[in-house]
């Protein structure tokens, strides 16, 4: 991927054992820690329409991300986004590009669409409207106990808890994020203008 406002330029990297970057950004936190503190709702959905329009001027160019969890997500001081994506990202032509290896985090559990697990699976973007989805629920929702291998069971505690919050359409657009059926999962945009609806509008006291 080519240079990106919203991607922090790769300084190094080590393979030792593990995988180690290093990136060109003086990062305040990674998106995780926003979900864990004590954060106003209109905040949470902002980060998340922020992120759904960055990932659609993405997918509007056929290029998908690959990787989209909290801990992948990092903030700057000004709270600036940036995805983390160790490689991942890449075009995607004609939904025919497949990814040769899977490269997953510590905290990567629960990301991958269900359709991963096929050994004929191909790269495609309703993959990252997945991760979104769920990284929507995290975010509104404020996480639900810790990830674990079991990805299923962490998506229904996260669309169980507190249906309501965020009111019927967006759940239920949340929601077609998680079919099983790529098909039927919308773009991330339209998620995001939802998020954006449901956002209060500062100026809107001072219109009264």
């Amino acid at each position: 991927m080519k240079s990106h406002p919203n991607v922090p330029k790769l300084i190094g990297y080590s393979i030792d054992k593990m995988l180690a970057v290093v990136y060109d950004l003086k990062a305040k936190y990674p998106l995780h820690h926003i979900i864990r503190e004590d954060v106003a709702l209109c905040t949470r959905a902002s980060m998340a329409a922020k992120i759904g329009h960055i990932l659609q001027s993405f997918h509007d160019k056929g290029i998908g991300i690959g990787c989209i969890e909290s801990h992948s997500i990092l903030l700057d001081q000004e709270d600036n986004i940036y995805f983390c994506d160790f490689g991942l990202s890449d075009r995607v032509q004609a939904k025919l590009n497949k990814i040769n290896s899977q490269v997953t985090t510590n905290q990567g559990y629960g990301f991958w669409a269900p359709e991963w697990d096929s050994p004929y699976s191909k790269w495609t973007l309703e993959r990252d409207i997945y991760a979104y989805g769920i990284l929507v629920l995290e975010l509104v929702k404020g996480g639900i106990g810790k990830i674990t291998p079991n990805p299923l069971e962490y998506v229904r505690k996260l669309e169980s808890s507190d249906a309501a919050i965020l009111g019927f359409d967006i759940n239920q657009l949340v929601k077609r994020c998680l079919s099983e059926n790529p098909r039927e999962r919308p773009k991330i945009g339209d998620v995001a203008e939802a998020l954006d609806k449901f956002i209060p509008n500062p100026h809107q006291h001072d219109a009264i």
